[in-house]
């Protein structure tokens, strides 16, 4: 048994003489950003997981709660599940790690009786008088909420990410538990509807963390609760800064009031992410959305998914009013034309722009007359310029023009940049105006793009980030490209491809370029493809971090091969780390 005795709070004079103590001693771990605070989590974890020592007396001081805090959110973003063992140290730990756990407790996939319990736990938060009130509400479906005593805390108060979809789920998972099967399909959506509003005016009194409101649902033909008890609660939706809204189901009454109650209750959005039907745009949805842009104060952040081209040029003039604060917009699967696009260039300080599946650009100005076929072509683009920082491209059209004159028109600050379509065109658009790229992504890459992806390494002298995507279909054709012809500059390799282990050996036994981290997401990885990691690794001596995407488990083989690269100084990155890189 360990013996857990709390010494004064320590100050952080005397905490910062501990953490260099221990960042010194475990500075093996390389440069990357919060190493050291990784090893420090793992020794405070260690230390109350491990099972084989006995304590007889063990001094844990608290730490300060900023550094506590750190800690913890380091643990968390590797599963909230590792933070539960925290829990029983003592109450000064059990009173850091509570917001963790309920800051996003609908998140993932859980299975029905953990829905279940802290459903029960929401519930018992409720005042006498509201469970009395749920109770007679519920008395036509043979439901009854249990007698629950109080919590210890209050847990509403630490939501910050709230999901109509999420507590739908949860509650039909409490139903399903106080009801045959036969009689919850009969009534389904009104009893969720009856439990889910009492959540939600839970929620919207008590949860002074909430920062995230994502609108979706769960059932096609279920509502949201009134829009009244999003409205009458303090501080309900005022203080959120990430709005979602999906619209991809049948919007309902109750959820298009809500969506034209919001530029009222919301002026602190940053980030709001819209996602409709392209082929169902709803009118009213629409003049929502572009009253919700035109109410914030600052927005940062838009994301748009499927919307028609007259739709779509309302929304970018509505953008136009955010033209000092946004940074950054995503479109995908929208249907737009080049004047939408040098409306959207007024935002000068838009400086992460992605396209995604775009529809409706032509290389032909929109005033071009029918009587003068040809003029003025092209003239629309002339005026289109942005001062983009990262550009990413995905033709639904595989148009080469298209993507070249988009290339142009991000500006020669450029540094990031993503595309699909790999032809001559778009090549010398990069090369020429956009000589600044470090990080460069090829997608859709085949066996004939090797030539013209020589020309593009040999225009570009400062690419330090290199990713080449391969469908699966054109994997292990050819030889993707040559290690001799990789930029001497490159720092970050990343394939997304299915090579052999020759085809491996072939590209790693030629590169030349120093480098520092090298991430494989095969469909296949074996053995010969770690021995061939192995012997660059001896040769080249550059190499600090390896990925490895979708091996969790490894064999004996395997496992003794990556202890050999540890002894070198290769860092495995974990598999739930990678996406991050």
């Amino acid at each position: 048994m360990v013996h857990v005795s709390i010494m004064p709070c320590i100050n952080k004079r005397k905490f910062k003489n501990f953490y260099q103590s221990v960042t010194m001693k475990y500075s093996d771990c390389g440069n990357k950003p919060d190493e050291e605070l990784c090893c420090l989590s793992r020794i405070i974890v260690n230390l109350f997981s491990n099972q084989t020592k006995t304590f007889t007396k063990l001094r844990v001081p608290p730490l300060p709660t900023e550094c506590m805090q750190q800690i913890l959110q380091h643990i968390a973003d590797q599963g909230v599940g590792s933070l539960y063992p925290c829990l029983l140290v003592n109450r000064f730990w059990c009173n850091n790690v509570i917001p963790f756990l309920w800051a996003r407790p609908f998140e993932g996939q859980l299975p029905p009786e953990n829905r279940y319990k802290f459903m029960l736990i929401y519930l018992a938060s409720l005042t006498t008088q509201e469970k009395t009130t749920l109770n007679n509400y519920l008395m036509p479906y043979n439901i009854s909420i249990p007698d629950l005593d109080r919590p210890l805390y209050n847990y509403p108060m630490f939501l910050e990410e709230f999901s109509y979809k999420n507590v739908e789920t949860a509650v039909y998972s409490c139903i399903c538990r106080w009801n045959t099967e036969e009689f919850v399909a009969r009534n389904r959506e009104d009893q969720i509807l009856v439990l889910a509003s009492t959540l939600c005016q839970l929620f919207m009194r008590n949860s002074t963390s909430l920062k995230t409101f994502i609108i979706d649902k769960f059932l096609n033909h279920s509502d949201l609760p009134d829009c009244f008890i999003f409205n009458s609660g303090q501080p309900g939706l005022r203080n959120i800064s990430n709005l979602s809204i999906d619209c991809t189901k049948p919007m309902m009454e109750n959820t298009i009031r809500l969506l034209e109650l919001i530029p009222s209750l919301c002026k602190k959005i940053r980030c709001l992410e819209v996602k409709i039907l392209f082929f169902e745009n709803n009118t009213d949805i629409i003049q929502a959305i572009i009253k919700i842009i035109r109410a914030q104060e600052s927005l940062t952040e838009f994301n748009l998914d499927g919307v028609r081209s007259g739709e779509s040029s309302d929304i970018i003039q509505a953008l136009q009013c955010q033209s000092l604060t946004i940074t950054t917009i995503k479109f995908e699967n929208v249907d737009f034309t080049a004047d939408s696009l040098r409306s959207l260039a007024v935002c000068r300080q838009l400086r992460n722009l992605s396209l995604l599946y775009y529809r409706g650009l032509t290389m032909e100005s929109s005033s071009t007359s029918s009587s003068g076929e040809g003029r003025g072509t092209g003239s629309i683009w002339s005026q289109i310029k942005f001062d983009l920082r990262k550009l990413r491209l995905k033709n639904s059209t595989k148009s080469p023009l298209i993507s070249a004159a988009l290339i142009r028109a991000a500006g020669e600050h450029l540094t990031c940049l993503s595309y699909d379509v790999i032809t001559r065109e778009t090549i010398e658009a990069t090369t020429l105006y956009c000589p600044n790229i470090t990080e460069l992504e090829l997608l859709d890459y085949l066996p004939h793009h090797n030539s013209l992806v020589y020309l593009l390494f040999r225009g570009l002298h400062q690419i330090k980030r290199l990713t080449i995507s391969v469908y699966h279909n054109n994997s292990n054709r050819y030889m993707i490209i040559s290690g001799r012809e990789l930029p001497t500059t490159l720092e970050y390799l990343k394939l997304q491809c299915g090579l052999t282990s020759i085809q491996l050996e072939d590209l790693l036994k030629d590169c030349m370029a120093p480098l520092k981290v090298l991430i494989l997401d095969f469909i296949k990885f074996e053995h010969s493809d770690l021995k061939v990691i192995t012997k660059f690794v001896k040769a080249r001596r550059t190499l600090r971090y390896l990925g490895i995407s979708g091996r969790i488990a490894w064999n004996v083989r395997e496992t003794n091969e990556l202890e050999a690269l540890k002894k070198r100084g290769v860092i495995l990155i974990p598999w739930y780390e990678i996406e991050k890189w």
